[in-house]
């Protein structure tokens, strides 16, 4: 019996010392386990954190992709409006370019026309000298013919002094530049001077009259002229044609750097000069026009 109480209060001391046991082990992993729900807790702390970090920064890559698009599309803005000044640019260097040469044209034709209004100034002198000496050799002639010293017919060239009638003998030192030039020229001026005649002016009228009735043009004075119109015609500047034809009508060309110039005759007072390039349809018809007008 005491083995069996004895047995017994092992036994119940064994289940104490278990119950105390479970009880400090039981302690130990509520510990435990707390420790964990907090490690837990800071850990879902922490991932969440992560979470809204990771958000955030996905937020900001799709800002960063946004722009990214939006500074593509401004650089291709960009790109394009660069080409298009670049085309503008070019546009206005052709621009520049093309006024530059009107400008340096213009400029020419302005030393051009400046020259030409020189010419043109030297040429209505002379032609002033030209007709008063014209006009003295007229007086001279109608005061011959009024004072009646009449004994010989007009000569003035060789090829028709042989007529029989009434002669009128004039001293000169002017030889023919082509035949019958000084005859022709001054029948010339004597029908110029009876055209332009009041007619009240009747006497010198019919003197005039009868000395073209008895004196005809040789024709070589118009002959002449339209050769040199023909020669003009269609004008192009100078040309080895042009060159041959001139000479054949006794002009040679002379050295000049800005215009050409011919002289008729080996004579330095009949230089003409004229542009080396036609300045319209017309200027052919002009040089040859200002050649008559200087030679006849």
């Amino acid at each position: 019996m005491v083995n069996f109480w004895l047995g017994l209060l092992v036994s119940f001391a064994g289940i104490i010392w278990l119950w105390q046991h479970y009880r400090r082990v039981h302690s130990q992993w509520q510990k435990r386990a707390q420790q964990a729900e907090q490690t837990l807790q800071e850990v879902q702390r922490e991932l969440t954190a992560v979470i809204q970090q990771y958000q955030a920064a996905t937020q900001n890559l799709q800002e960063l992709e946004h722009d990214h698009q939006l500074a593509l599309v401004r650089i291709q803005a960009l790109e394009t409006e660069n080409q298009k000044l670049e085309r503008e640019s070019q546009h206005y260097q052709q621009q520049v370019q093309h006024l530059e040469q009107n400008c340096q044209q213009l400029h020419n034709q302005l030393n051009q026309i400046q020259h030409n209004y020189q010419d043109a100034l030297n040429y209505v002198k002379q032609l002033e000298q030209e007709t008063e000496q014209w006009q003295e050799q007229v007086d001279q002639l109608l005061e011959y013919v009024g004072n009646g010293k009449i004994n010989q017919r007009l000569e003035v060239s060789p090829s028709i002094h042989q007529i029989p009638h009434f002669t009128v003998i004039f001293k000169r030192t002017e030889s023919d530049l082509y035949p019958d030039e000084i005859y022709d020229t001054i029948l010339s001026v004597l029908k110029t001077h009876m055209d332009s005649l009041p007619d009240d002016y009747r006497r010198r009228h019919h003197i005039l009259r009868d000395i073209l009735a008895c004196n005809s043009f040789s024709g070589n004075r118009d002959r002449f002229q339209q050769e040199i119109k023909s020669l003009f015609t269609s004008y192009q500047g100078k040309t080895e044609r042009l060159v041959r034809d001139l000479g054949v009508l006794g002009f040679e060309f002379l050295d000049s750097p800005n215009h050409y110039k011919i002289k008729w005759r080996g004579d330095d007072r009949y230089i003409f000069s004229f542009a080396k390039t036609p300045s319209d349809y017309r200027a052919g018809a002009n040089i040859a026009r200002d050649l008559i007008r200087l030679l006849f």
